[in-house]
């Protein structure tokens, strides 16, 4: 799979156009209605969202706790959308080559690190089942 991926990369690569992200091609059309689409879609809650808010109503907390603990939830969610707004507001020279930086490193190590992630959620999971069972 990843040698068919390297021969296509490389013939791309060969034939001199790159390839954009048909996201990228279709949010550069400056359509304000795809924007607006693609927004809406993008902040529609997922299911980690409302799994976590069932999570929070289960545990009680109290008025002032439940509204910290879905502010933590959401900011931590989006983290990776806010550490760059956050960079380029106090950083701004400084961010677009870390951005470029972290998804260099992303292209590179990438799967590995989803691999490593996974495997070490899947352990903590099965560890908890199997303490949880007894």
């Amino acid at each position: 799979m990843q040698r068919r991926r390297a021969r296509r990369k490389a013939a791309k690569a060969r034939e001199g156009t790159p390839h954009e992200p048909w996201t990228q091609r279709l949010l550069g059309r400056g359509s304000a209605r795809v924007t607006f689409v693609v927004g809406v879609v993008l902040s529609f809650p997922g299911v980690s969202y409302l799994d976590a808010l069932d999570h929070i109503v289960k545990l009680d907390p109290g008025t002032v706790p439940s509204i910290l603990l879905v502010v933590g939830f959401c900011l931590l969610q989006l983290l990776l959308l806010e550490l760059p707004l956050l960079g380029f507001v106090f950083a701004p020279d400084w961010t677009p080559g870390a951005v470029r930086r972290f998804r260099a490193w992303l292209a590179r190590r990438g799967r590995l690190a989803a691999i490593i992630g996974a495997t070490v959620i899947g352990a903590v999971l099965i560890l908890r089942g199997v303490l949880n069972a007894t």
